[in-house]
């Protein structure tokens, strides 16, 4: 992941409404023998809720412009950013190893002599590791 995608990321979440959200169920009694629910999704102000009328479930939704690009993109940038912290411990993991800085060969070179930072440098350019 590079610079540019992590600060779009960024962004959509600083526009989106301050969390945490919750799930909230309203019950309504004014429908005759039934309880209608009402999901709205909530943080200390309403981010998505929806209206039922009658027996067209779903017959409104309202949304901040902010919070439905957040929402839209969370489906690509939440793994995105799980694929990229998986990534970067990967890395950190190689150098945390005590193993890379064993002598491996007879020029006294470890692991991590050899590597002279290169796969800390792939990883913080966003590149991925061989």
């Amino acid at each position: 992941m590079n610079q540019e995608q992590l600060n779009a990321i960024k962004e959509r979440a600083l526009n989106a409404t301050d969390g945490p959200w919750q799930v909230y169920e309203m019950e309504d009694g004014t429908h005759i023998g039934t309880a209608e629910h009402h999901p709205q999704l909530k943080s200390p102000m309403h981010v998505v809720t929806m209206i039922y009328w009658g027996d067209k479930p779903h017959s409104r939704v309202f949304i901040d412009k902010d919070n439905a690009e957040f929402i839209k993109h969370a489906i690509t940038d939440v793994p995105a950013l799980v694929a990229e912290v998986e990534r970067l411990r990967e890395t950190l993991a190689f150098y945390a190893n005590g193993n890379s800085y064993f002598v491996v060969d007879m020029y006294d070179e470890s692991v991590i002599m050899r590597d002279k930072g290169d796969k800390a440098r792939r990883a913080l350019s966003g590149e991925a590791d061989e």
